[in-house]
């Protein structure tokens, strides 16, 4: 595949070049780009060149950011909230959850110092009463510098790439379908567009039909 020969080419020509290649296989529906431009209610995400479903690059690069401010969320030990909490705290325009918080620290290019101290600080002053100690902030320093440098900064261009998934060839060549329909079942359509209207148990479901990834189907990610 293509992927597979820019990897090759990048290996050749620059010695520190490393790279990470697995398969993932999908265990429940899966649905990318569920909002994009379609014909239809809802969208899938389908090569324009090979007519088949893919996790573009961006996500999968969405997911490993996600993933590191989860995993620094666990090293700070700071809250986990529920929806509700969340919501709580959305009444207020201004203000932000401790995620969210976080994330702000972890994006301003003044925290990019080596010492980690301004990072510390701003952190401390962020979210004072989780009272940070200096061990724990130490812990993180260079977790959140390259979480700048990666997902925040452009001076570091071109130092992590990520790859579009397609599915394996195994998958394509079985007979059952890679593809799945699911719906969604909107039971109270008629007060969703007008509130006037009762949210009552007497209209009539209606099912709106949209296409997935089904279970089973295995991913090439590079």
């Amino acid at each position: 595949m293509r992927q597979q020969a820019l990897r090759q080419s990048l290996k050749k020509r620059v010695k520190e070049y490393q790279y990470t290649d697995f398969q993932a296989k999908t265990i429940t529906e899966l649905s990318i780009g569920f909002g994009n431009i379609t014909p239809l209610e809802t969208g899938l995400t389908i090569h324009k060149f090979y007519n088949l479903p893919y996790i573009p690059a961006t996500s999968i690069k969405g997911i490993c950011r996600s993933w590191v401010l989860n995993h620094l969320m666990d090293k700070l030990n700071l809250p986990v909230l529920s929806n509700e909490q969340i919501n709580t705290i959305h009444d207020d325009k201004k203000a932000q959850t401790p995620y969210e918080k976080l994330e702000t620290c972890l994006m301003d290019p003044n925290n990019n110092d080596k010492s980690g101290e301004n990072f510390g600080n701003k952190l401390k002053k962020t979210m004072p009463e989780l009272n940070f100690s200096k061990k724990t902030l130490n812990k993180i320093h260079t977790l959140s510098k390259d979480f700048y440098r990666i997902f925040g900064s452009q001076d570091a261009k071109g130092a992590i790439s990520f790859f579009d998934a397609y599915p394996d060839k195994s998958s394509l060549n079985k007979s059952e379908n890679i593809y799945k329909t699911d719906i969604i079942n909107v039971h109270y359509q008629p007060y969703y567009e007008n509130m006037d209207n009762p949210p009552a148990d007497y209209y009539n479901p209606i099912p709106i039909y949209f296409l997935t990834v089904a279970p089973g189907v295995t991913f090439n990610f590079f």
